[in-house]
Order: C-alpha cells, then sequence, then structure tokens
C-alpha cells in the first residue's frame, strides 16, 4: 500500500521552504505536519491536497515522483 507520508519529507526538503510555513499554508500547526511526516498521526484527502498546494505540486506530480524514487512502476 502506498503511504503518501513516506514521501512527504523529500517534497519539504526539495521545495526549500520551512516545515512551519508550509504547516501555516495548510492551517495546521506546525506540531501536525510534524506528526503526520514522521507517521505519528494519519493524513485526511484535504489535508494531502492541502500539503499539495502548500509546496507547489498536483497530487499527481507528487505521487510519480514518489514511483519513481521507490523504484516502482
Amino acid at each position: 500500500m502506498f503511504d503518501v507520508r513516506e514521501h512527504m519529507a523529500e517534497v519539504i526538503e526539495d521545495t526549500g521552504l520551512k516545515q512551519k510555513f508550509i504547516a501555516k499554508r495548510m492551517g495546521l500547526r506546525p506540531q501536525q505536519l510534524s506528526d503526520i511526516v514522521h507517521k505519528r498521526r494519519k493524513m485526511e484527502a484535504g489535508e494531502f491536497l492541502s500539503f499539495c498546494e502548500a509546496t507547489g505540486t498536483t497530487p499527481l506530480k507528487f505521487y510519480a515522483k514518489a514511483v519513481k524514487e521507490s523504484g516502482g512502476e
């Protein structure tokens, strides 16, 4: 099963944005985003869409990059 949380840290690093800034753009507290990224909290679909918007990507681009980096097809 594909877990988007496994690839969020890479996306955050690639953007060069601070996690605190991304959390604010998502409407979350920084600790909430940290809990999601570190798999201490589940992520709702709307939060994933907000994450994509906040990091300047789309769900499709996020998925394609994650699959490519994990060696899948």
